[in-house]
């Protein structure tokens, strides 16, 4: 709560991203994210787990934080 109130006293503006508010601008994000991603700027995380048989068990990982990166 105490955020709120340092935003009504110092008159500032808070304001939600919706991401298609910008889909004019996906070609060239998709561009530059590929630039960054060959040039090592960005890092992806993947979480694999093996074996159809744990799939309901690994499906609790993704609601329990367990994962890191997408799975």
């Amino acid at each position: 709560m105490k955020a709120y109130t340092t935003l009504i006293t110092q008159s500032a503006k808070m304001q939600g991203f919706i991401v298609l508010d910008y889909k004019e601008k996906y070609g060239d994000a998709q561009k530059k994210l590929g630039e960054w991603l060959a040039e090592g700027k960005l890092n992806r995380r993947f979480h694999i787990e093996e074996g159809l048989e744990k799939c309901p068990e690994y499906l609790t990982h993704l609601f329990e934080g367990k994962n890191t990166g997408k799975m």
